[in-house]
């Protein structure tokens, strides 16, 4: 297919299974994937593939592609196929009435006599066309739950912010929109943050989201003994679901990484007791552990001739310079670096600084957009979303869209 759904070592595993605190909320369950922040792209009349993950042998009976829009019709397409406890990959062709648009896709499946339906919102993407040119609205650092952008600016209301950039970025029609990560803001409030993420981003796009965690969604806390209490891993393999993802539409490879897959103590961000009593400290920048290291070497190798676009939360120039204090085999920025000098890396687009940069840097284009749900420096320009222009030469064009002259009040 010449697009991906997602790498197998991106399925979702049991680590979708909530600690307690989420479980009753989170959005996914036995349809794995694509997902609603990790759709399916395929071409009319493509091969679909879905996962399915159930605890007794069954037979999954039918796949129904519900159009997101009034613009597209439902299609059913019946399976038949035999289900064996655990995760189970289906595959199926789309059908020639599948026209190009966002569907929801649904699995209606039978276990022990039992007959049961899982959908995924906004999670299969019919294009017509991969080639370029086409248009990727960049989104970063969402922040639901997060009060400093009323700190700095008391009265505004900053949920304003979210929705202009939700509406400006689906009004550009693009292939699909990347949020790079800090959808949320604080492990006290992910109860209801992450379900509030969720609905709100499902409400507000009318265009295909690819969607991966920054720091403040993979924060957790601790009691004082340093026994987890709450974990943003686990809200985000619940609500969210892979940490990482390859996608390749026309001519380009994005690699979207986690750049924030540190052990449990550096994420702990709320608990200076358990800090100072243990001799911890907290870290909000990045890195990549040996095994995303690993896995983001795999997906440059095996680019092709495509040109690799990195997608992340962090800029290398922002992760740990010393990761061993917590980490003994987690990469340097050097080494990251090096890597993608090495396979030939083209543009590392990201987010976290909160404010818009451009720059080059060993061959390699690196763009950041600012924070559209939390504070910044407004004599660097306020809240604001990028629109990029990916074209037939290869290249990519920018533009920053700038959604307010002055703060949103209340």
């Amino acid at each position: 297919m010449r697009a991906l759904v997602s790498i197998a070592a991106a399925r979702i595993s049991a680590a979708l299974l909530c600690v307690a605190v989420c479980a009753s909320a989170d959005t996914i369950h036995e349809l794995r994937y694509p997902l609603f922040t990790q759709p399916a792209f395929l071409p009319c009349a493509g091969t679909a593939e879905a996962g399915l993950q159930v605890g007794q042998s069954g037979t999954a009976l039918k796949a129904v592609l519900k159009g997101s829009s009034t613009d597209t019709a439902t299609v059913e397409i019946p399976l038949d196929i035999r289900l064996s406890p655990g995760e189970n990959v289906l595959a199926f062709k789309l059908p020639d009435a599948a026209v190009p648009g966002m569907y929801d896709l649904c699995l209606r499946f039978e276990i022990g006599g039992t007959v049961s339906e899982d959908c995924q919102p906004h999670s299969v993407v019919v294009v017509k066309s991969f080639d370029p040119p086409f248009t990727v609205a960049h989104i970063t650092d969402y922040h639901v739950g997060d009060p400093r952008a009323e700190e700095r600016f008391p009265g505004v209301d900053i949920r304003k912010v979210r929705l202009a950039a939700l509406e400006r970025a689906s009004q550009a029609l693009p292939a699909f929109i990347l949020l790079t990560g800090d959808v949320n803001a604080y492990p006290k409030t992910f109860d209801r943050d992450y379900p509030a993420s969720y609905a709100e981003l499902l409400a507000n796009t009318r265009a295909p989201l690819v969607a991966l965690p920054g720091n403040h969604d993979l924060y957790a806390d601790s009691a004082d003994d340093g026994s987890r209490v709450v974990d943003g891993a686990d809200y985000w393999a619940g609500f969210f679901g892979p940490v990482h993802r390859i996608l390749d539409y026309g001519p380009f490879r994005f690699i979207a990484i986690n750049t924030y897959d540190w052990g449990l103590p550096p994420r702990i961000c709320c608990n200076q007791k358990y800090q100072d009593k243990h001799g911890s400290s907290h870290t909000w920048q990045g890195t990549l552990s040996h095994r995303e290291f690993l896995w983001l070497e795999d997906a440059l190798r095996r680019a092709g001739g495509r040109v690799p676009v990195l997608v992340a939360h962090h800029d290398p120039r922002n992760f740990e310079k010393k990761p061993s204090r917590w980490c003994a085999d987690c990469a340097t920025p050097g080494k990251v670096m090096s890597l993608l000098g090495r396979w030939k890396a083209r543009y590392y687009i990201f987010g976290h600084v909160h404010e818009n940069q451009e720059y080059e840097a060993k061959g390699i284009k690196f763009i950041a957009t600012t924070s559209v749900g939390s504070d910044l420096d407004a004599r660097k320009g306020l809240w604001s979303i990028r629109l990029l222009t990916f074209k037939a030469d290869k290249t990519v064009e920018s533009k920053v869209i700038r959604l307010f002259d002055s703060p949103p009040m209340r």
